[in-house]
């Protein structure tokens, strides 16, 4: 994207005065100059994925139920072959997905403990450095 891009986008911006969304630096809104992070999006990301994975761990044992006794006075007929292989298919499947879920929810909750902790450091670094921190020094 080209400088002039980016401004033609800003003046865009700036002109749109139903605009919910506000890019730094274009003097919109009401920013207080703080950089603000939240931590919801991802531990709610990670709470749906979590219910998501426990549904699938409920839901597996009932898929197997079902399929019980369907080869019963069937034996030797294609169909109960390939019902067979319909449920293995889907077996593995819900399995895949069920411990993707795991992996995701404990990234996403990662993702938020990391994001805090470079937060308190950030905030730290500059308390060090700005006029009024108790570092009268400036951080020389």
């Amino acid at each position: 994207m080209g400088w002039d891009e980016w401004e033609q986008i800003k003046s865009e911006v700036r002109s749109d005065q139903d605009s919910h969304m506000q890019l730094a630096g274009t003097g919109g809104g009401s920013a207080s100059g703080e950089l603000k992070h939240s931590n919801a999006p991802w531990t709610s990301g990670a709470a749906v994925l979590e219910a998501l994975r426990i549904d699938l761990s409920t839901s597996m044992p009932r898929l197997e139920e079902a399929h019980a006794g369907l080869s019963t006075g069937a034996e030797g007929l294609a169909s109960t072959a390939a019902v067979d292989a319909v449920l293995h298919s889907w077996q593995q499947r819900l399995k895949g997905v069920r411990d993707e879920c795991g992996h995701l929810q404990e990234a996403l909750r990662e993702v938020a403990r990391a994001q805090t902790s470079n937060d308190l450091k950030v905030k730290s670094a500059f308390s060090r450095v700005l006029p009024g921190s108790g570092d009268e020094t400036g951080g020389r």
